[in-house]
């Protein structure tokens, strides 16, 4: 029998040692490691302050706290209080002591480090106190959003302020909302539409009411126009063809019905076939059936919506199952995704996961926890990437699994004027990062680079894979990745890449430049596959970790870097998304 040999090339140096220094110019030194957890966790988020505060998430759920203190790393705080996956964690840009995170749990929590960690204020997304417009209608009673409340808020007033914090949304939801109670059939005698009946387009679910309290649907009313009216047998019998034999007489209806009725044959049921099921009315949330060998001969439910499989195992059972729907609408929360806070620290916004064939944006004041709204038509799917600018805080950034990339103003009253641009990226967004003022980039789950100009909707560079695998000097494409983008504080664009290959020690970054990706800085002492970083330019400061669980701190130690650049696009290289 032969061995399994694996001829496969592994990735490795395209260049000796020596040449690779000659090559990454720009030194960076290890100035604090430590390794935050031995439980085979690793770090999957990470966020950093002016202060040399950071705050990093766990794979299991845990979020830490420290301090750069020179070439130390400090505990500061633990903080525990999420039951799933933790998705997204950062700093208030306003308030280096508060600290936001989001989960799966559909949780966003507020903690406080001055007091220990604590969780001082909770944002849930629940689907009773969050109005969709896919599935429900507007109620006219809502006032429309002023985008003059939502400027005030947005720019930096008081605190002490009660002007109320409006956004994006043309309405917000009534928890007490209830259906105008007018049952009337509203169908109409057009030839088209014959026998039918519009029922009246509930925005909510009926709230719970007494039996006594049941209103009655409405009778259905068959309505046919002139050309289909009906023929009324009692004058005009059918010319049915006798079932006892071939005849060409013409007998009457009810003639022909008797003898089909004696001519067939009754199979009478079993004596261990249950009654008939006793007419009863269920409570709310209750469904009442009845089983036999035949199946279930009997079914009720108060709520159609309610729906409940039942198996016949035995027969004559009579079932009771309450499907408590209701409480499991009452508390339902959708998974997020990601999240962000504007500039001034007043917006915060969340992406949810696809749910039910529903993504969507959610808003919220900072200083309350009832969601303001959202945007649901922008993404089809999962969205992965929320950034709001550095600077306008009117400027939000989206990006999803649907291969798309959204641009849009908050300040516009509607979802369709707030959307300046649609990108079109062809492929799952896995990171977005504001290079600047105008120039967005995106890394693609198939780690690829692109270069958007957020101002004029333009594609200018793309830079493939293979180019981000040969810019770090690896022979192997498939087992290179690209971490993230940041600015150095020289205001060149710079990638953080590395391999997977030789337990994950090679991280090297390279300044995104207008032709191609130069080399940069090789980050030699690295031990780990890097799942996050975070730059600090004014202490030149870069900050890793990832699936070794380790914190690497590096400074800037001299060398020689590329020169800022300035993207360039050509008419001839203009990008058309349709």
């Amino acid at each position: 029998m032969l061995d399994i040999v694996d001829n496969e090339e592994r990735d490795k140096d395209t260049m000796d040692q020596d040449g690779l220094l000659n090559h990454f110019k720009k030194k960076y030194s290890l100035i604090g490691e430590k390794v935050i957890s031995t439980d085979k966790s690793y770090v999957n988020k990470l966020s950093g302050t002016k202060s040399l505060k950071l705050v990093l998430s766990l794979s299991n759920d845990k979020l830490q706290v420290y301090e750069l203190r020179g070439p130390s790393v400090s505990a500061i705080c633990k903080l525990s209080g999420h039951s799933k996956t933790v998705t997204e964690v950062l700093f208030s840009p306003k308030e280096d002591n508060l600290i936001y995170s989001c989960a799966v749990d559909g949780v966003i929590k507020l903690w406080d480090v001055r007091v220990g960690g604590s969780c001082v204020q909770e944002y849930k997304v629940k689907r009773k106190n969050v109005f969709n417009p896919k599935t429900a209608e507007r109620d006219e009673s809502v006032p429309r959003t002023s985008s003059k409340k939502l400027k005030q808020n947005t720019e930096d007033v008081s605190e002490d302020s009660n002007t109320e914090f409006q956004i994006i949304l043309n309405f917000i939801t009534d928890p007490n909302f209830m259906p105008d109670e007018d049952f009337s059939d509203t169908s109409t005698s057009d030839d088209n539409d014959s026998q039918i009946w519009n029922p009246p387009r509930f925005s909510r679910r009926l709230s719970t009411f007494s039996d006594s309290d049941m209103l009655l649907l409405p009778e259905i009313e068959r309505r046919r126009s002139s050309r289909t009216a009906p023929v009324h047998l009692e004058l005009q019998p059918p010319n049915v063809p006798s079932t006892s034999g071939t005849t060409d007489d013409q007998i009457s209806e009810q003639e022909w019905m008797e003898e089909k009725l004696s001519n067939m044959q009754w199979e009478m049921p079993s004596h261990v076939d249950p009654p008939v099921i006793d007419y009863t009315v269920p409570s709310s949330g209750e469904i009442v059936a009845q089983q036999s060998r035949e199946g279930i001969v009997g079914l009720k439910w108060r709520d159609k919506r309610d729906v409940l499989m039942l198996s016949t195992k035995q027969s004559g059972l009579k079932t009771v199952a309450k499907t408590n729907r209701r409480d499991e609408e009452a508390t339902e929360t959708r998974p997020l995704e990601c999240m962000d806070v504007s500039s001034t620290g007043r917006v915060l916004c969340a992406g949810s996961q696809l749910v039910q064939d529903d993504a969507f944006l959610i808003f919220w004041d900072s200083r309350a926890t009832a969601p303001l709204g959202g945007y649901w038509n922008s993404h089809t799917d999962d969205i992965t990437q929320i950034k709001f600018h550095k600077e306008k805080s009117e400027i939000l950034a989206t990006g999803a699994s649907d291969g798309l990339v959204n641009v849009f103003n908050i300040l516009e009253q509607t979802e369709d004027d707030a959307l300046i641009y649609s990108l079109n990226i062809e492929n799952s967004v896995e990171a977005l990062n504001w290079l600047d003022d105008k120039h967005l980039s995106c890394i693609t789950q198939s780690n690829d680079l692109q270069i958007w100009d957020s101002v004029n909707g333009d594609l200018l560079k793309t830079f493939a894979r293979s180019d981000i695998c040969k810019s770090i000097k690896r022979s192997k494409e498939d087992d290179c990745y690209a971490v993230n983008t940041y600015t150095s504080a020289q205001g060149v664009p710079v990638l953080l890449a590395g391999s997977h290959a030789d337990n994950g020690s090679c991280l090297r970054s390279v300044s995104i430049g207008e032709r191609r990706l130069q080399p940069c800085t090789d980050f030699s002492p690295n031990k780990q596959v890097v799942r996050c970083c975070w730059y600090q330019p004014q202490e030149d400061l870069l900050v890793t970790a990832g699936e070794a669980a380790s914190v690497d701190v590096w400074r800037g130690a001299g060398g020689d870097e590329p020169a800022p650049v300035k993207f360039a696009l050509g008419h001839t290289q203009r990008y058309k998304p349709y």
